[in-house]
């Protein structure tokens, strides 16, 4: 059976098998979260230009590369002046498509910091604290920035992880939105980036999951 296109988004393709993966008890894809991180920079979050959302895809291919200067010229022009940068982490480590769990880095330039997220017991912690110097070297920071794992609501099930990523990049985001950004922070000031399980319950996951799913539908409905 063909996998037909539904929706082009800006950048990002969306076939049918897509969309099923948004579906209930499964594993998102990588182009769901390719979707909505694109939906988050020209749409949701247009208006806040030091944020930058990495598309999995560009974060997959710094792991892979000895070198991360070679990658420069694939990653946004103005990502060195960026303040806030979210990189959506994978457990892939081959040269196929694939992986099993993903997690969450988010860099603030005024701490120098990178926060971890994982809503399966640091599953990628080690994993992604080997990622951490190749990306301090593109986005223009010291390889001694701070590693700051921060405690996350835990998944209940074996296929939410793409769906908590989505969900607390949206929830600190709209706080970057609402803070003084002239607010002075150190790296162990956490108030802004923690995350309480009130702020994200089994219930809210369940509904940011098929609020996506009928987003999604509707503007494939109007793309076709």
């Amino acid at each position: 059976m063909a996998n037909k296109s539904i929706l082009m988004y800006g950048d990002v393709q969306i076939y049918e098998e897509d969309l099923a993966s948004v579906g209930p008890g499964m594993w998102l894809n990588d182009t769901i979260l390719e979707f909505e991180y694109e939906f988050f920079e020209i749409d949701a979050f247009s208006d806040q230009s030091s944020i930058a959302f990495i598309r999995p895809a560009i974060v997959y291919l710094m792991t892979q590369f000895i070198d991360p200067d070679s990658l420069e010229g694939v990653w946004p022009p103005d990502l060195k002046s960026k303040q806030l940068i979210f990189l959506p982490i994978n457990d892939n480590q081959g040269d196929q498509a694939g992986g099993s769990h993903w997690s969450l880095l988010v860099y603030y330039r005024p701490t120098n910091a990178f926060y971890y997220y994982d809503s399966l017991h640091d599953a990628n912690r080690k994993l992604t604290e080997t990622y951490k110097s190749k990306l301090a070297k593109l986005i223009n920071t010291s390889p001694q920035s701070f590693f700051v794992p921060i405690p996350t609501p835990q998944q209940e099930n074996g296929f939410d992880c793409g769906i908590y990523v989505l969900a607390i990049t949206e929830l600190l985001a709209k706080r970057y939105q609402q803070i003084d950004k002239d607010l002075t922070m150190k790296p162990g000031d956490n108030a802004l980036w923690r995350i309480s399980n009130s702020n994200l319950t089994a219930e809210h996951i369940q509904e940011f999951r098929e609020a996506l799913f009928v987003f999604i539908s509707e503007l494939a409905t109007n793309y076709l």
